[in-house]
C-alpha cells in the first residue's frame, strides 16, 4: 500500500515537472531579450501562453501594448506584430515561423489578437 501511495507521488511530480518546464510567466525583460539580432528572443514561444491567458491585450491603448512588449517586430496600418519563434532549417529561407499580430482600431485600441503560423511545405 504504502508503495503505490508512494508511486503515484513520483508521477504525479513528474507530470508537474513536464507540464512546467514548457511554458514560462510572462516578463517584460525574457520577452524583450534579443541574443540575436537575426531571431526573436528565445523566451517568446514559451511565455506566449501565459501572456495570453494572463493579460488583457484587448482593449489596451497601442503605448500600453509598447509598454508592456516593447517595441514591435512589425508594424502596419491596422496592425502590431510580435515575432514569436523562427526556424530557419540548414537554408537562409525560414522554414517555420510563429507570429502574434495585435489588431488595432482607428483609435490606435488593440481589438483582437491572432497567432498566425506558417511551415514550408
Amino acid at each position: 500500500m504504502k508503495t503505490r501511495y508512494i508511486r503515484s507521488l513520483m508521477v504525479c511530480f513528474v507530470v508537474i515537472i513536464m507540464i512546467s518546464c514548457g511554458e514560462k510567466k510572462f516578463e517584460k525583460t525574457g520577452w524583450t531579450a534579443k541574443t540575436d539580432s537575426n531571431f526573436p528572443p528565445n523566451k517568446r514561444g514559451e511565455m506566449l501562453s501565459d501572456l495570453l491567458s494572463s493579460r488583457k491585450l484587448v482593449g489596451l491603448k497601442y503605448a500600453d501594448v509598447i509598454a508592456l512588449l516593447g517595441t514591435p517586430d512589425g508594424i502596419d496600418s491596422s496592425s502590431v506584430s510580435y515575432e514569436i519563434e523562427i526556424d530557419y532549417g540548414s537554408d537562409i529561407d525560414p522554414i517555420y515561423r510563429k507570429d502574434l499580430y495585435l489588431f488595432t482600431t482607428r483609435d490606435s485600441i488593440i481589438s483582437s489578437y491572432e497567432i498566425k503560423e506558417w511551415k514550408k511545405e
